[in-house]
């Protein structure tokens, strides 16, 4: 089958793929899922700024603030509002610390 075929019997919903991907799928999936990291944080989210395709969202922890960016799609599919207790989750090469 060659692009223009493809075009033409690609999926009319915009929401799935031609690789069978779905919103539900991704859920399902991640509900199940478990992760190598150890570095967990928990908190509850105090702000979030959508913009056109991230979002920026500050969590507390404890009496210190955790920012992320994450995508708008992602923050919507895990239906992110303030006051939602929520993990972060970091998983990282490089940590820097500061003396006052």
């Amino acid at each position: 089958m060659n692009l223009r075929e493809w075009r033409l019997h690609k999926p009319s919903s915009p929401r799935i793929s031609h690789s069978g991907w779905t919103p539900r799928l991704t859920k399902r999936i991640l509900c199940h899922m478990t992760l190598s990291a150890r570095n967990r944080l928990e908190g509850e989210v105090v702000e979030i700024q959508f913009g056109g395709v991230m979002a920026h969202v500050v969590m507390r922890v404890g009496k210190n603030l955790i920012e992320s960016v994450i995508t708008k799609r992602s923050a919507d599919e895990m239906k992110l509002k303030v006051g939602d207790k929520i993990s972060a989750v970091i998983k990282s090469t490089e940590v820097m610390l500061e003396k006052e």
